[in-house]
């Protein structure tokens, strides 16, 4: 019998390494009994909680594939169409949909009602709420899950990253209590939480500008506290940059020129101060350019960044699309598992099937039985860490470093698991490419080899409904990166990619891999002359990263569309060439911003070029 239980032996793990209680990590959320049982398997948590609890071990649930019953599936989807209205401020739509869904569900869970209340206080701010109203919202929202928040110090509870967002909004809407001695603890707090990159960037930039607008209306302004804040700005800066986030980004800027012009002229005139100056100028002018041109609000208002979850699907249409895809009849999927009427009525969402039940038949199409999972399944969050730090290196062709780390998760993972099998010998693929040690065809068998230890190339590219893992999805696009449009597989694969993300509702819901995917297939609309196709798929892609705040993927866009333009117009006059400096400098910028110093240097040497024409 399978029994696996990835997700209770992960949040007993986190919790052990982190030193934390049973009694710590239900405290406001459930019994202890309840979190011990799920920790053994013996009971599935919800969605809503499950992502609480890994949100108070500080790890952001986004970065997971998650595989939901029908019912759970449900209200997960219409709390995201409850973001994605807001991040497209249709304030009318997102509150009928939140009255729909506070009718339907009661609000009998602490936790949906916490959902609620804190949409609702979005919604309101966006109208025009007063401090006193809000106040009274995120008191309400905050109290359900951390009890007792004005008699027992925060800094002795665990508390996720919506918890602190509540307890930083209250607190900063109590505009007659207002303390910056509450800022400098929260601070400590989350430094003191051992977050994961994204989780600190989503949470400790806003502290920081947040802390800056109450000490500006405080009394007294020494200069040991302007160079207190710009040294908690500037941090705050690196971790967004890190994260490849823009949480409050635009507003840190605005406060470090405000800070800046507080300090003394010696400090001002240091040269390393005037170059940090110069560069964060360049970061808000290219951003706010960009927002305007893209007619997205640059301030933030919203924080619907942690609540919006990509990489969720739901288990009875999982079954029924990859069954069809793979030419499987009920009867075949069913044999030895369960009677082909349990599959029948799972696929018509009738019956809601037993954990064990689901692993094998998910076992049986060429799935990993976890239903909750990164790429690699795995325990370890450092093992999860340094793949991300594996897909890091290949990309930025640091071909050596990405040997080492491939030897490490060797020895870490189970490689009998076709997944994780195939995202390895996938990586150690890409190096010898990138190394030069094998030949063009052999890359795309090798890549096709890979695919195939969990779905055949021809069923993975077939036109019709697909359900295709993240990973079977870059193995398709891996195969599209050395071929030109004369190989069949290419158009194969460049049409099965893009027709995946057509039935998509919420285009943030899967934003990591359609900016991953989509790039690739834009650049190939480009490369056969479809040049008006490639360009709407990359403004797409630049404006959905402004509304989530994302930025890796916009230098490389900005720049495609710039290659467009250039094949276009072969023969350029002085205005396109300076137009073409102006772009090539906002590739620089955000390259720069994101830290991708392998492309910065890439534009900035194609600007060098540029010089010789200009004046």
């Amino acid at each position: 019998m399978i029994t696996e239980n990835r997700i209770g032996e992960y949040i007993t793990n986190l919790r052990k390494e982190k030193e934390i209680s049973l009694e710590q990590l239900s405290d406001g959320l459930c019994a202890i009994s309840m979190l011990s049982r799920i920790e053994r398997g013996e009971r599935e948590p919800d969605k809503l909680l499950q992502n609480r609890f890994l949100t108070r071990l500080g790890v952001v649930p986004e970065s997971y594939e998650n595989f939901l019953h029908y019912d759970d599936y449900c209200r997960w989807e219409k709390r995201q169409g409850i973001l994605h209205y807001i991040l497209e401020e249709d304030m009318d739509e997102a509150k009928n949909l939140l009255e729909a869904y506070q009718k339907k569900y009661k609000m009998q869970d602490a936790l949906e009602q916490q959902f609620y209340l804190a949409m609702l206080a979005q919604i309101r701010r966006y109208e025009g709420a007063t401090y006193n109203e809000l106040e009274v919202l995120f008191e309400q929202a905050l109290q359900l899950t951390v009890p007792e928040i004005n008699s027992r110090s925060f800094r002795n509870r665990i508390l996720s990253l919506e918890e602190l967002n509540l307890l930083l909004e209250y607190r900063f809407c109590n505009r007659q209590g207002i303390s910056l001695k509450f800022y400098e603890n929260l601070l400590d707090y989350i430094e003191r939480m051992e977050q994961t990159v994204l989780a600190k960037a989503k949470i400790m930039p806003k502290t920081v500008y947040y802390y800056y607008k109450a000490w500006k209306t405080s009394s007294g302004i020494s200069e040991e506290e302007v160079e207190h804040l710009l040294k908690l700005c500037d941090s705050a800066i690196e971790v967004l940059r890190d994260a490849n986030r823009m949480f409050y980004l635009w507003e840190l800027f605005c406060m470090r020129e405000d800070l800046v012009q507080r300090i003394s002229e010696e400090r001002k005139a240091e040269e390393a101060m005037q170059r940090r100056c110069q560069e964060c100028s360049d970061w808000k002018k290219t951003l706010e350019k960009l927002y305007e041109e893209y007619g997205i609000t640059l301030p933030m208002y919203e924080y619907c960044y942690l609540y919006v979850e990509s990489e969720n699907y739901c288990i009875d249409d999982v079954i029924r699309i990859r069954r069809k895809m793979l030419g499987m009849s009920q009867e075949t999927l069913s044999q030895g598992i369960c009677d082909s009427r349990t599959v029948s009525r799972l696929e018509r969402h009738l019956r809601k099937p037993q954990k064990e039940i689901v692993q094998k038949l998910f076992e049986r199409l060429n799935l990993s039985v976890e239903l909750y999972r990164t790429e690699l399944v795995t325990d370890s969050q450092e093992v999860i860490e340094r793949y991300w730090d594996l897909k890091l290196a290949v990309d930025n062709h640091e071909y050596k470093q990405a040997e080492e780390i491939i030897s490490f998760l060797k020895n870490e993972l189970t490689l009998e698991n076709p997944s994780n099998r195939q995202a390895i010998e996938r990586n150690e693929i890409l190096v010898q490419k990138g190394e030069g040690t094998i030949s063009i065809e052999e890359y795309v068998n090798g890549i096709k080899r890979v695919l195939e230890y969990t779905v055949p190339y021809n069923y993975a590219v077939i036109d019709g409904e697909q359900y295709l893992t993240n990973e079977e999805i870059i193995c398709i696009e891996n195969i599209t990166l050395e071929l030109d449009w004369t190989f069949r597989e290419m158009e194969e694969c460049v049409c099965a990619l893009e027709r995946m993300f057509e039935r998509t509702k919420y285009l943030c819901n899967c934003i990591k891999m359609y900016e991953f995917i989509m790039l690739a297939v834009s650049s190939h609309w480009g490369d056969n002359g479809e040049y008006v196709h490639s360009n709407e798929i990359k403004r797409k892609i630049i404006k959905l990263d402004l509304q989530n705040r994302r930025i890796a993927a916009i230098h490389n866009s900005l720049y495609g569309l710039l290659w467009n333009e250039e094949q276009e117009y072969v023969y350029p006059d002085l205005g396109s060439l300076q137009k073409k400096r102006e772009q090539l400098k906002r590739c620089i910028h955000i390259s720069g911003l994101c830290k991708d110093e392998y492309r910065k240097q890439e534009y900035f040497n194609r600007v060098k070029s540029l010089e010789y024409y200009l004046p």
